[in-house]
């Protein structure tokens, strides 16, 4: 229905990670600041005769994704928290393989002991075709990803993907989920030192 599942991907989580270190009213005023944040990158490029809204339909690509994630922790560190982040499939750790992909995410949640979220991408085939998403992912095991997910009644009814659902290429009907290694972001909240 609109473009925001990367700012309700990364809202889940946080919300999620925090652990009631922040009440609904800060969580709700954590969306908007990220709302504001990607409607102002993304209003200064359009031109006077489109309507303010339109971002809203755009969707969220991976610049807008760091964006969130810099305004996340601007919003965190006056609440004295800590928001880091990596991409642990980039440069050399990225994936090759859907097993690749499954084992070193599901390493790196192993290492921070589920005290993290990834924020991934994929596309599905959707009522109107091709669909890129963004979700939250709670956890990792050796067959599926929790996901945190606004639209699980779309997306993933259960909020699992399980993966043998998956690939890295081309979707095919008995693999509907395309991950993309490069668009996997390792997100923790930890309290300010």
């Amino acid at each position: 229905m609109d473009g925001l599942c990367g700012i309700y991907a990364l809202v889940n989580g946080i919300s999620v990670l925090v652990q009631n270190r922040l009440s609904t009213t800060d969580l709700s005023d954590l969306f908007k600041d990220l709302v504001r944040a990607l409607y102002r990158r993304n209003h200064r490029k359009k031109t006077r005769n489109g309507t303010p809204i339109e971002f809203i339909w755009e969707g969220t690509n991976v610049h807008d994704i760091s964006l969130l994630l810099r305004t996340s922790r601007a919003f965190l560190a006056r609440h004295g928290l800590t928001l880091t982040w990596s991409r642990p499939l980039q440069g050399a750790g990225r994936p090759a393989t859907l097993n690749q992909y499954w084992d070193r995410l599901k390493s790196r949640f192993d290492e921070c002991e589920n005290r993290c979220v990834a924020i991934i991408d994929y596309n599905f085939d959707g009522v109107d075709g091709e669909e890129g998403h963004w979700t939250c992912v709670e956890r990792v095991t050796a067959r599926t990803m929790k996901l945190l997910d606004s639209s699980l009644s779309i997306h993933s009814p259960r909020g699992v993907i399980r993966k043998g659902l998956c690939t890295l290429s081309e979707k095919t009907p008995k693999r509907p989920y395309q991950l993309f290694g490069h668009n996997v972001y390792l997100v923790q909240i930890r309290p300010v030192e």
